[in-house]
């Protein structure tokens, strides 16, 4: 949708939210003269449940839901290979069989999904599907918005959601190829679109002539304690161990820091496939003063970063990482290989976009040295994260457009904190 821009403080960011109809008209309710509270609307997310799931996507989803639950009846459709149990009241969830090893074999076969899809989505009959799924499940929760009175929001939570298609592997090509193409069905036909960040939207508008009606930063509370950092200067790496992620460039930067006293290099991550994982673990014992520390809860992951000094992100690409507002409103500067939303590390003075391994090193050697330097980016980063990914502030915005495109009354959902919510501490 494309009408007014109201202004928004966000890094220059814009809203874009039409002051009239959607394409097929608002959801609004048709009420009588009797009637004085307006029914629930039935949102359906087609994403991971959180805490099952610990991904950052499914983290601020949940963030999301919670924050809507008391206006909204919330149902889940999850990729799992069994059923799960809502440990939330009031929250249903459906489940589809990921099938990793037909996965592997075939890549991205979301497309095989369809009838269990469909199927599901209709024993919801949802008034609002909200997704950030890049698959043909997008396509599908489409075709299925296109069929009824639904709206679909689709979030932008990666820089490759909005890139055109890229062969991974040649056995796989048919069926990413496929699944791409239903994915670009998916965001042609959305009824609304919200991105992270304004590049995001830059390459919508490139490749997709569509724009975002909604682009808004990503969410995490304030942390009450202090930080209590220690003389040995800590660099901590955050992430699940996969390819994407490049965990072998935070290897060979520890190789590089072991000339430096009193560094500590931390890995943390659930651990990859069983072949990947040991060729990684075996590099590592090899490097001195390299942990890791395998999967840790998003409590033992604040408690670290609150003790840390750099922040280190070896991605090849992300939308914009959770990790990077954790480590900001803990006062911890980032230091990036590929990742740098907007170009907002050097533009707001918090952090380094290295783009090669060499650069890298130098970075964080550099941050080590200059202990001035990381409490000058620690100080300016936590600002930045209060001003820009305050979680009550951020999810405001996402109910009020909920609420302006669907009809929804979530209007007093923009009052609440993230205290009043029963999800797990300190997320």
């Amino acid at each position: 949708m494309r009408g007014n821009e109201p202004d928004c403080h966000l890094y220059g960011w814009t809203d874009r939210r039409s002051p009239g109809m959607s394409k097929r008209g608002l959801l609004m309710l048709v009420e009588d003269d009797t009637q004085t509270m307006p029914p629930r609307k039935r949102l359906l997310l087609i994403s991971g449940y959180f805490p099952v799931e610990t991904g950052g996507a499914e983290q601020q989803v949940y963030c999301l839901v919670k924050y809507l639950q008391p206006h909204m009846d919330i149902h889940y459709l999850s990729l799992w290979d069994r059923d799960i149990e809502s440990r939330d009241p009031g929250i249903t969830i459906s489940t589809i069989p990921t099938r990793k090893r037909l996965r592997r074999i075939l890549g991205r076969y979301y497309a095989l999904d369809y009838p269990w899809v469909m199927n599901a989505i209709s024993q919801v009959d949802p008034d609002i599907i909200y997704t950030r799924s890049a698959t043909a499940h997008l396509a599908m929760a489409a075709r299925y918005a296109m069929r009824s009175k639904c709206l679909l929001i689709w979030h932008i939570s990666s820089m490759r959601d909005v890139q055109r298609f890229t062969a991974a592997s040649l056995r796989t090509i048919p069926f990413d190829y496929l699944d791409k193409r239903m994915t670009e069905y998916g965001i042609r036909h959305a009824d609304y679109i919200i991105g992270q960040v304004k590049c995001q939207d830059d390459l919508l508008r490139q490749n997709y002539g569509r724009a975002c009606d909604l682009i808004v930063g990503n969410w995490h509370p304030e942390p009450a304690q202090p930080c209590g950092k220690g003389r040995a200067v800590k660099v901590v790496w955050i992430a699940n161990i996969k390819p994407l992620k490049k965990p072998e460039a935070f290897i060979d930067l520890a190789e590089r820091l072991t000339t430096i006293n009193d560094v500590e290099c931390i890995m943390i991550g659930r651990p990859g496939s069983p072949r990947y994982q040991q060729d990684l673990e075996s590099r590592m014992r090899n490097v001195r003063r390299l942990i890791y520390l395998g999967e840790r809860s998003i409590d033992e992951v604040n408690r670290i970063l609150a003790e840390s000094h750099i922040l280190v992100n070896t991605s090849a690409y992300e939308g914009f990482p959770n990790t990077f507002i954790q480590a900001w409103f803990r006062e911890v500067p980032v230091v990036s290989l590929h990742v740098d939303p907007d170009g907002i590390l050097a533009r707001e003075g918090v952090g380094f976009h290295s783009g090669s391994l060499e650069r890298l090193a130098h970075d964080t050697k550099r941050l080590i040295e200059n202990s001035d330097l990381r409490t000058r980016m620690g100080t300016r980063a936590r600002a930045l994260a209060r001003q820009n990914h305050s979680l009550t502030r951020n999810l405001s915005r996402i109910a009020k457009f909920f609420e302006d495109v669907s009809g929804a009354d979530v209007e007093g959902a923009q009052t609440r904190t993230a205290e009043t919510w029963a999800i797990p501490r300190d997320y």
